[in-house]
């Protein structure tokens, strides 16, 4: 290792900063929505508060399943695009998505299953499960679109905005909900965003056979 090797090309920093942004979104907007969802939840009380944290962490964990899938797709996808391979990065796509879709079937009716067990691992408090139970079924009901979602959209386009607005005007079950509203939301956003540019993919190899064929 030298100092002397260490390169200092803005170019260089700015693929770092453009590679990195997604994550930094990402972790920094869901950081703002957990403490506004806090902040909203304090409201009804200090279970309110540690069941809906509760719940947050559990699908924290069952979400890092997803987004550990879509980062082994980055690689055979990258690869693929560059080799300009353009229907395998497709069918990588596809493949994925179904994979994700599968585990989380399984992870989600696991939970479910077990939904207050898991919840009183957390806390053994009758007034926290009462908080806790109706969000954690909220959000095993919508945990199974993550695999379509984009997290920036999920965290900072709609679920802040819901968070200042939907306790003050349906109370506790706003505080419950507004988690599985912004993903039903970015869900309906995104996928058309997803087969559009699985259909561009389709476009983009069609004419790189044009191009070898002739």
């Amino acid at each position: 290792f030298r100092i002397a090797a260490v390169t200092r090309a803005a170019r260089e920093f700015g693929l770092i900063l453009v590679g990195g942004a997604p994550s930094f979104g990402r972790q920094g907007l869901q950081s703002i929505g957990g403490m506004l969802l806090n902040i909203a939840a304090r409201s009804y009380g200090d279970a309110a508060v540690a069941g809906m944290s509760i719940v947050s962490r559990i699908f924290m964990f069952i979400i890092s399943v997803v987004i550990g899938v879509g980062q082994g797709l980055q690689p055979v996808a990258a690869f693929n695009y560059g080799a300009r391979k353009f229907r395998r990065v497709q069918k990588a796509a596809v493949f994925t998505i179904g994979a994700a879709f599968c585990m989380l079937v399984v992870l989600v009716s696991l939970c479910w299953v077990n939904s207050d067990a898991l919840i009183r691992l957390f806390r053994d408090a009758p007034e926290v499960t009462a908080v806790a139970l109706p969000a954690f079924h909220y959000q095993c009901l919508d945990i199974l679109l993550h695999p379509v979602i984009v997290a920036c959209c999920r965290q900072g386009v709609f679920f802040i905005p819901l968070i200042l607005i939907l306790p003050r005007t349906l109370g506790l079950v706003g505080v419950e909900t507004c988690q599985p509203i912004a993903d039903a939301l970015t869900f309906i956003v995104s996928l058309p965003f997803l087969l559009a540019f699985l259909k561009q993919l389709d476009r983009m190899d069609d004419a790189e056979k044009a191009k070898a064929q002739s």
